[in-house]
């Protein structure tokens, strides 16, 4: 899957459709994360953000993934550098050298900044109105939140409650949802 997304965003660089490259780079991105590599991740996604633009233009729902996307490579990489010895994975050296991430190995500014891109992602699913994408949105958030040792227990259920609430609205096939 990661070769063809990849070669969907080059022919959507070619065709200079870098909204659409943009798209298949946030898939691409998504799938690398799943894969264990959040920092090629994260690569792959600061070229998407590039290919989508800064602009308010472009897809509300793709933008919240990338956002999403961010957060979740961020909370993978604390997940390895919290691990205890002997079960943390390192990236392979390649995955290394294709990151960007000057923070990557920085827990208080991981966790400071996957909160950050949490709640973005979450103001743009929330714009977007897509319901599993407000789902996604929130529990990204409530795992930031959760992350966070100073972290509100009260406020950490309410995120959790959300994402919950949200997933259900997705599940059931809100009418915003369908036709999607």
């Amino acid at each position: 899957a990661q070769g063809l997304l990849k070669r969907a965003a080059e022919l959507r660089h070619h065709q200079h459709d870098f909204s659409g490259a943009g798209r298949a780079l946030v898939a691409l991105g998504h799938a690398l994360l799943d894969a264990g590599r959040p920092s090629a991740a994260r690569a792959k996604l600061e070229a998407a953000r590039d290919a989508l633009g800064d602009g308010a233009a472009g897809d509300l729902s793709v933008r919240a993934e990338l956002w999403r996307g961010f957060a979740e490579t961020d909370l993978a990489r604390l997940e390895a550098i919290c691990a205890p010895p002997g079960e943390q994975e390192d990236e392979p050296a390649l995955d290394q050298d294709t990151a960007t991430d000057d923070s990557r190995d920085d827990p208080a500014q991981l966790k400071k900044r996957a909160r950050g891109e949490a709640e973005e992602a979450v103001s743009l699913a929330d714009q977007a109105g897509v319901p599993s994408g407000r789902a996604l949105a929130r529990l990204a958030l409530a795992r930031a939140i959760a992350v966070n040792e100073t972290s509100d227990a009260s406020l950490l259920r309410e995120r959790f409650r959300a994402a919950v609430e949200a997933a259900e609205e997705a599940h059931s096939g809100s009418p915003g949802e369908k036709g999607r």
